[in-house]
């Protein structure tokens, strides 16, 4: 800072790194300290933007989150309709595409039917291969496709990420009615029958995200940190960690192991039909606690001492998942009590109670 003072970038990345470490007073000063020097500068409203997301202020993070848009790292969509600007479009074709990561997709494909209602419009979503059977199971979808064929014959397009704020969505008003996805009846069946010869509840578990996401030193852990899990009584864990090494499954042998149909995982769709069989979901902040929590199923997510934006602050509950129950760190790398967290609600019973605190 005191060699260059005056540049928006010094300052944005000050902030970041004070983002980073949960000092979010004067994180946001920096932000805005850089605005002062440049008022467009892109990094800095993105800044501020997760700043608010984090915090519940909504009305103000999403105006600030769609600057993501002029970052210099933003992926760009090929897509040449014009952007959605939240009005009718009766008779028309919209495009809903998925923008980030696949758990990014899963929470924001709610929005659908009330984009549907909005509009009176055919709604055409893109999505990832993976992504592609289950999300046709989400209510008001007109075509589903994983290609850029959609471009052709839409009069607009929006992507899910902008779809809270075109929607003016509050903490308050977060569409979360669930299950709003489902897992094809077949392939329920077909799990349900491999896993009854298996007593006590069934807690499937996840530990590792993916290894490019920015923040995954941080929410993803050593699979050790769930081992004590497997010395409750009545309790027996099933692998939803799909790279799973035999390494790490061999963590779990000591006290009946783990149940592993992981290889059985080709698509979220499969992986649905697992945990729609399952009695909860323990995992790190990854794809597979927004299917869980999408399904309906009790999740506990474990996160880090800094959560991403979504999971907000100092909150045990989530108002985008009725079911699901926020585990934090009280210390910046130590899991040891966030699983000592869980290991009591199971021992006294405590699912995940719908409702909570949308305030």
């Amino acid at each position: 800072m005191q060699l260059a003072p005056n540049s928006p970038e010094i300052t944005t990345n000050l902030g970041a790194m004070l983002f980073d470490q949960g000092l979010l007073e004067p994180a946001g000063a920096a932000f805005h300290q850089a605005l002062g020097l440049q008022p467009d500068y892109p990094e800095a409203h993105l800044g501020l933007g997760l700043l608010h997301l984090l915090q519940g202020d909504f009305e103000v993070g999403w105006r600030y989150f769609e600057w993501r848009w002029k970052t210099r790292n933003f992926i760009h969509n090929q897509y040449p309709q014009p952007l959605w600007h939240g009005g009718r479009l009766e008779g028309g074709t919209i495009l809903l595409h998925c923008e980030q990561g696949f758990g990014d997709g899963i929470q924001l494909i709610r929005y659908v039917p009330l984009v549907k209602e909005r509009t009176g419009a055919r709604v055409v979503v893109v999505c990832p291969e993976p992504l592609k059977r289950l999300f046709a199971t989400m209510a008001g979808v007109d075509d589903l496709v994983t290609g850029q064929d959609a471009v052709f014959g839409c009069d607009c397009q929006a992507p899910l990420m902008s779809l809270p704020y075109l929607m003016g969505t509050t903490v308050a008003t977060i569409p979360a009615t669930i299950p709003y996805l489902a897992a094809e009846a077949g392939a329920v069946a077909v799990f349900r029958e491999r896993l009854q010869s298996w007593p006590g509840l069934k807690v499937g578990i996840a530990w590792r995200g993916d290894p490019r996401h920015k923040n995954d030193r941080n929410r993803s852990l050593d699979p050790s940190w769930l081992t004590p899990l497997c010395a409750m009584a009545g309790v027996r864990l099933v692998n939803l960690q799909k790279d799973a090494t035999a390494a790490e499954l061999a963590l779990f042998a000591g006290e009946g192991g783990v149940i592993d149909m992981a290889g059985l995982l080709d698509d979220f769709s499969a992986t649905a039909a697992l945990i729609s069989n399952l009695d909860g979901v323990i995992a790190v902040d990854t794809a597979v606690v927004h299917l869980s929590g999408a399904l309906g199923v009790p999740t506990w997510v474990l996160l880090p001492h800094v959560a991403d934006w979504r999971w907000m602050q100092r909150r045990t509950d989530s108002p985008w998942y009725p079911r699901m129950r926020l585990v934090r760190q009280a210390v910046a790398g130590e899991w040891q009590g966030c699983v000592a967290a869980v290991m009591a609600d199971l021992r006294d019973g405590v699912g995940v109670v719908d409702g909570g605190d949308r305030s």
